[in-house]
């Protein structure tokens, strides 16, 4: 069982736990992109948008306020481009993580974007906040990527996970402290 499924196993109480820092280590929280998008308009000269107002689907903004919660840094993970800083200008696109052009067709393409962003930085704790397949995506680049929605059965499962984490379970996740 994995660390994160097993967090979730053990039934924690986060309520109950106090925050803390991560011991003075960036946090950076990977968010998915949505198949709602904000439309070009051209009428207005408008043919791309910062990443962070493109996205309009709903578990991509729940994602990105859980993540502004906690205080991290936010990238977005978009099936046509990789990973986004929120202020990076994007056309909209019409592409899913499964589709065989999407980023999954370009071998190292997120690897060497971790490597540009600095998630490889060893005092960088990189928290996934997307669905399996984009994880997976992640997961290939960022050996060290934390996954608390691992195991996760649903939507409505995986909001729940996010709404309960705190800056103290992303610590102990990040240190593989939970036994199994």
């Amino acid at each position: 069982m994995s660390t994160a499924a097993t967090l979730w196993a053990e039934q924690l109480s986060l309520d109950d736990l106090e925050t803390v820092e991560l011991a003075g280590r960036r946090l950076v929280v990977v968010v998915p992109c949505s198949a709602e998008k904000r439309a070009q308009d051209p009428a207005a000269g408008v043919y791309a948008y910062p990443a962070g107002e493109l996205y309009l689907g709903s578990f991509h903004r729940y994602a990105r306020t859980h993540a502004a919660r906690l205080g991290a840094e936010v990238l977005i993970l978009s099936a046509g481009s990789g990973l986004l800083p929120l202020d990076r200008m994007t056309p909209p696109y019409d592409k899913k993580i499964t589709d065989k052009d999407s980023i999954i067709s370009t071998p190292g393409l997120i690897a060497r974007q971790a490597a540009l962003f600095g998630l490889l930085d060893p005092d960088t704790v990189i928290v996934s906040l997307c669905p399996a397949a984009y994880t997976a995506v992640l997961a290939s680049a960022i050996p060290e990527l934390v996954t608390p929605l691992a195991g996760s059965r649903g939507i409505g499962e995986q909001r729940g996970r996010i709404a309960r984490l705190t800056r103290y379970e992303l610590e102990v996740l990040a240190a593989g402290e939970v036994e199994g």
